[in-house]
């Protein structure tokens, strides 16, 4: 059932990264195409306007050179329209318009001498950096709005420039229907690009996430089964404390029972140790010492009580006397008693730290020495 239970989670939680990596990336997506068409528009149509510029003024230069040597108004206009006749009109064309926005020369014969209305909405935009997405949405209102009333003609002028000695005027216009039908192709190659990589992005991530969470599981898998272990570990310390002191606590029992002669007991079974407190010289049992440890050169002993008195004697020598199957020789700085201990616990890569009954000492056992304590502990 907890398996089960968990499958369920991991589903929930795929699902769910799933909607967040799809919901973030329509969201970057919608914003991206805007931004993307609007910046694809300005750039189509500023570069439109330098290419008609350099034309318009090539051209011209031309056309002054004519007029210049010919004043024949008609002739000069049948050479313009036989060019602009044979041209294919694309986004931008050419044409002539007169001062009062007659058309002259057209590269369509039947907009001849047609009124016109001269719009110079966009080429003025693009001169004066209009801000991003104004001219994309000049062209979006096209329709609705500057080109409303369908019985008036009316044109988008670039750029224009006179032709001297003459009424005319060579200006570049505008092909909207032709211009918005690119930005409407713009947007659609830009939706299926944005698909593709929206796809490509969402299965990508998806997976990832997938391989990094069962990578990320196997380590915690890994990291509890490692710390269960240790808690069995230091759960078979403690006990193992617990049975010595036990122990410890039986021999003690019998020992009062029969009321040894304790000026009968070996040297090598010492019951005392002669110990100093000032200049007063003060005999400790054994069985009442909690620790020894050494410090600036100089042996301390505590006893259970937390009373503490000073030895001549090295940490070596005084090791030397006391009973190792009650006592340990933890580090370089401490002996400990078994019945001092409170609680073993787990400490850094591998060592243990001692709690000392009702004191703030804490023992470190390096990870060497650890094997030693737990073959003490008879464990």
């Amino acid at each position: 059932m907890w398996k089960q239970n968990q499958l369920m989670s991991k589903d929930r939680l795929y699902f769910l990264t799933f909607i967040s990596i799809l919901s973030s990336f329509i969201v970057l997506a919608f914003l991206g195409l805007s931004y993307g068409v609007k910046i694809s528009v300005n750039l189509l149509l500023d570069l439109e306007l330098e290419a008609s510029k350099k034309e318009v003024q090539k051209i011209v230069e031309i056309l002054h050179q004519y007029t210049e040597n010919n004043k024949d108004k008609d002739v000069l206009i049948d050479n313009i329209q036989e060019v602009l006749y044979v041209v294919e009109p694309d986004t931008t064309y050419l044409s002539v318009i007169d001062n009062n926005n007659t058309i002259i020369c057209h590269p369509k014969v039947s907009e001849i001498n047609e009124e016109t209305i001269v719009s110079k909405q966009l080429g003025n935009s693009i001169r004066q950096g209009i801000k991003l997405g104004g001219i994309h949405d000049i062209l979006m209102d096209y329709k609705n709005k500057l080109y409303d009333n369908q019985e008036l003609n009316v044109i988008e002028v670039l750029y224009e420039k006179k032709i001297r000695n003459t009424e005319l005027k060579l200006v570049s216009v505008v092909n909207l229907d032709k211009l918005l039908l690119r930005v409407m192709q713009l947007k659609r190659r830009l939706n299926t690009i944005f698909i593709v990589i929206g796809i490509c992005i969402i299965t990508v991530s998806f997976f990832t996430v997938r391989y990094i969470s069962s990578i990320y599981e196997k380590n915690i898998e890994s990291k509890n089964l490692d710390l269960e272990n240790d808690i069995v570990n230091m759960a078979k310390l403690n006990l193992g404390v617990f049975a010595n002191q036990q122990k410890v606590a039986v021999q003690e029992s019998i020992q009062k029972e029969i009321h040894s002669d304790l000026e009968q007991v070996s040297e090598s079974q010492r019951v005392r140790l002669l110990t100093y407190k000032g200049d007063e010289l003060i005999p400790t049992f054994i069985e009442d010492i909690a620790y020894v440890f050494t410090e600036n050169s100089v042996s301390y002993v505590v006893d259970m009580k937390g009373n503490k008195t000073f030895s001549n004697f090295s940490l070596d020598d005084i090791y030397t006397d006391l009973d190792q199957s009650l006592f340990f020789r933890a580090n370089r700085q401490y002996i400990i008693h078994v019945k001092s201990i409170e609680k073993v616990i787990k400490y850094g890569n591998r060592q243990l730290k001692i709690l000392i009954h009702n004191t703030d000492v804490d023992i470190l056992i390096s990870k060497n020495k650890a094997a030693d304590f737990k073959k003490w502990l008879n464990v």
